[in-house]
């Protein structure tokens, strides 16, 4: 499974207007832990997926966010 997809929709996430710094931060994380290459792949998108479905719980923040965040989720 390779995660340039997910990296690169988490990315455009990330400028969105409206999401807040906080998310900013997990976003920034979660692109670091699938970037990591001495973990294996299996376990990097597992975390990844489970800080995203944590986050989407978040009444913060806004629909449309949440939109993306269950979207980028399908992409594992």
């Amino acid at each position: 499974m390779e995660f340039q997809e997910v990296i690169e929709s988490l990315e455009m996430l990330k400028e969105e207007v409206g999401i807040p710094k906080n998310f900013r931060i997990k976003i920034n994380n979660i692109i670091k832990i699938l970037n990591n290459s001495e973990e294996d792949k299996e376990i990097r998108g597992h975390k990844a997926e489970a800080i995203l479905e944590e986050t989407s719980n978040d009444s913060a923040l806004q629909p449309f966010v949440r939109t993306q965040i269950y979207q980028i989720i399908s992409l594992f």
